[in-house]
Order: structure tokens, then C-alpha cells, then sequence
């Protein structure tokens, strides 16, 4: 009996210990800096522990201290845009789960259409487009993900970036 009262003693004694030796999500004595700089353009998104979509590992420990996190978006796809202020050409990065038809729609600030395309992406897809023509000012980049087994509120994302003069 005293030997099935120590083992009960030991586990209990266990699990408490777990308990407390769980790791946070986020350093609590940190504070997040958006505005981190980071020599790192590359794309290569995180799910982060909180359940955000981080644009790669480096900010997501360095900006925002999580403590841990997965490779890929949190969501079915993210994408990204490079440079936010551009003149000639934008670079679009789109970063799927599964392989997927992805549709880019680029409007101006009154909703004209600048630019459209469908895209076959099995991982990650990687365009330039020319934006040299067009006039300087605010433009949406919307992707709609084609995918029956997505939910819609979860297959439209909209990001801005701004068409400089030279």
C-alpha cells in the first residue's frame, strides 16, 4: 500500500511540475516592436504560437518574442509584396498549403482594374509585375484563393501598396 501511495505522491508530483514548465507563447517582458528592422526581405512565412501569420522567423522571435512557431501561414495562403512604395516593378510572392488556383486582381484607387490573372500554385509563386505605366497613387492587391474546401472569409486577402513618381 505505502509503495502505491509513493507512486501516486511521484505522478501527482509530476504533473504539477508540468504545469509550471509549460513555455508562454510570447515573452510577457518583452515589448512587441513592429517597427523592428531587420536585414531580412526574404519571404518565408511562420504561423506563429498566437496564431498569426509572421513574414519569416526573424521577426516573429525578434519582433514580437514568440517563443515558438510553424513553418507556413497560419491561414490556407498569404502573400507578399516588395517593395510597398515602388516605381517600376512589384514583386508578388504567394505561399499556399495545398496546391491551389489563385486569381490577382490589381485596382487603381477608384476600383479600375489594372490587372488580373489566374495562377496555377502547387507551394509558392513568385511574379514581377511592370507597374512602369501606370499613374502614380494608392493600389489593392486582392488574391482570391479558388478552393471549394476553403472557407470565403478565408479566401479573399487584400494588401495596398503606393506607385511613386521617378
Amino acid at each position: 500500500m505505502r509503495i502505491l501511495y509513493a507512486i501516486l505522491f511521484v505522478m501527482l508530483g509530476f504533473q504539477s511540475l508540468a504545469q509550471f514548465t509549460t513555455i508562454p507563447c510570447k515573452d510577457t517582458l518583452q515589448i512587441d516592436n513592429p517597427f523592428y528592422l531587420c536585414n531580412c526581405p526574404e519571404y518565408d512565412p511562420v504561423c506563429g504560437c498566437d496564431g498569426k501569420t509572421y513574414r519569416n522567423p526573424k521577426i516573429a522571435l525578434f519582433a514580437y518574442h514568440l517563443s515558438n512557431y510553424v513553418d507556413g501561414p497560419c491561414e490556407p495562403y498569404d502573400f507578399d509584396l516588395l517593395p510597398n512604395i515602388t516605381i517600376d516593378e512589384l514583386r508578388l510572392e504567394i505561399v499556399v498549403k495545398n496546391p491551389s488556383q489563385v486569381l490577382v486582381v490589381i485596382n487603381d484607387l477608384f476600383g479600375h482594374q489594372m490587372y488580373g490573372d489566374y495562377f496555377g500554385v502547387t507551394d509558392r509563386y513568385v511574379a514581377t509585375l511592370q507597374t512602369g505605366p501606370w499613374q502614380y497613387g494608392f493600389y489593392t492587391v486582392t488574391v482570391y484563393l479558388i478552393d471549394s474546401n476553403v472557407a470565403a472569409r478565408q479566401a479573399i486577402k487584400t494588401k495596398k501598396f503606393i506607385k511613386a513618381k521617378y
